[in-house]
């Protein structure tokens, strides 16, 4: 299995995440909120997220979220525990709060 497509959407492409993203995504991760109730709640500090960024690039399964539109990186998501064939778990997953909520509903900008 593909650890690191590259998927379209309409709206949105997941490419695989790259060093050269750091500030960008950094920039995205930095809202106290996005953490509020999340196991790590101060992901958002730049000594945390650099952590997080530096795992998330060894894990070689990591996915930066793209707009289309813009190009501008609004999240990450990331595959891990594949066992090669069967299986593999998708977390570690966040986005802007100004892309929270579904389409349509009038919760989401996006």
């Amino acid at each position: 299995m593909e650890l690191q497509p590259v998927l379209h959407g309409p709206r949105l492409k997941l490419r695989p995440l790259k060093p050269s993203d750091f500030e960008k995504l950094y920039s995205a991760a930095s809202d106290p909120l996005i953490w509020e109730l999340h196991p790590c709640p101060d992901r958002w500090k730049r000594d945390v997220f650099e952590e997080f960024f530096s795992k998330a690039l060894d894990s070689r399964g990591a996915l930066a979220v793209e707009r289309k539109d813009d190009g501008r990186l609004i999240g990450t998501s990331r595959y891990y525990d594949s066992d090669g064939r069967k299986s593999v778990a998708i977390g570690f997953t966040f986005l802007t709060r100004e892309h929270w909520g579904a389409p349509g509903t009038g919760s989401s900008s996006f």
